[in-house]
């Protein structure tokens, strides 16, 4: 319920289309339960690991999990958007 809470208050923020909260909650389940893996592929304890640590994390999940186009292309158009801002 907090993630489709938080993600429907992003929305509302930032005036951006986001993916729907079931889609966010099953990546969660997905992630967390790769989580352990990932941590010991990079010789972390995930119980215990620093912000930057999680971050290195997620980011090695993002970028190792099979993605659908659609997602592809929404992926590509969020990095074009925040390459543009910065």
């Amino acid at each position: 319920m907090a993630i489709a809470c938080t993600r429907d208050w992003l929305v509302n923020v930032t005036r951006r289309q986001l993916i729907g909260s079931k889609k966010l909650i099953r990546w969660y389940h997905e992630f967390m339960a790769m989580l352990p893996s990932i941590a010991d592929e990079l010789d972390l304890d995930a119980a215990a690991a620093s912000y930057v640590d999680f971050e290195e994390m997620l980011l090695q999940w993002l970028l190792n999990r099979k993605r659908s186009k659609t997602e592809r292309r929404v992926m590509r158009r969020s990095v074009r958007r925040a390459r543009h801002v910065v």
